[in-house]
């Protein structure tokens, strides 16, 4: 996404590729798997109050990174661009993916989180369901171009399937790179965070949608009976992007729980 507050910048041979929009109290957006930082455009209303940052995970969107793609780099990766930066702590909002990655970097540097926004994610799957998921991924792939995989990504994304802006602003939002594609799936499809949850100390915000197919609300509140310091909404009439589907709402209780913390 070509705007100011764009950047790509190196220190050796790291390198970064994040938006920085907005001032005050720093919050760490992170997309979900396939899709492109500029996924959090309708959260961009949140600038006027808050610095958002919102990075592409290594494999996805621009990043030239392509090798050793797990949950722990992805969260490696986010603690650096924060040292980088210069932010001691901030406010992770993290979707689907992103949800497990912020989980993770809370799991690693537990004083870098002032709170956690934990989206249409998920803190554990058993295994058989979790292999099931990634067979039909596999499978999809092998038999489907992209263009035609993003579309039924999106058929299982959204409650309103036949909303034609929503689905462009989905599309807009994807991008499959096949190589990275299904080592990202993996890597956060046998994630267990069961036994983390009782140990967060920091408030967190679980927001799920109520016609969630890929991660239903069931999984949220499973979490927020956890979780020690939780609140939990489900977004009505809302499917698993709940930020672009359901931006209004979404960006009300984002602002509502930060201002309370």
């Amino acid at each position: 996404m070509d705007m100011e507050g764009s950047w790509a910048r190196a220190a050796g041979e790291k390198q970064w590729i994040y938006d920085d929009v907005g001032s005050g109290e720093p919050i760490l957006f992170i997309h979900g798997l396939g899709c492109l930082r500029s996924a959090w455009a309708p959260q961009y209303e949140l600038m006027n109050g808050y610095r958002l940052i919102c990075p592409a995970l290594r494999g996805h969107d621009e990043s030239p990174v392509i090798e050793n793609i797990s949950l722990a780099a992805f969260a490696r990766d986010i603690i650096e661009l924060m040292d980088k930066l210069g932010i001691e702590n901030a406010h992770i909002c993290g979707l689907s993916l992103g949800g497990l990655v912020a989980q993770e970097m809370y799991r690693m540097a537990p004083e870098r989180v002032k709170s956690l926004i934990l989206v249409n994610t998920f803190a554990y799957i058993p295994r058989p369901v979790a292999e099931a998921s990634l067979w039909r991924c596999y499978w999809k792939l092998g038999v489907m171009t992209t263009k035609v995989y993003i579309e039924q990504v999106i058929n299982e994304c959204l409650f309103n399937l036949f909303n034609p802006d929503l689905r462009k602003q989905l599309r807009s939002a994807f991008y499959i790179r096949r190589e990275t594609y299904m080592p990202s799936a993996k890597a956060g499809a046998y994630a267990d965070f069961r036994d983390l949850l009782p140990e967060i100390k920091v408030p967190v915000l679980l927001i799920g949608g109520s016609h969630d197919r890929v991660t239903p609300p069931v999984l949220q509140t499973s979490m927020y009976r956890k979780i020690p310091c939780a609140e939990i909404e489900i977004l009505p009439r809302t499917g698993h992007m709940s930020n672009i589907e359901n931006a209004k709402d979404f960006n009300r209780k984002v602002r509502w729980f930060l201002e309370r913390k």
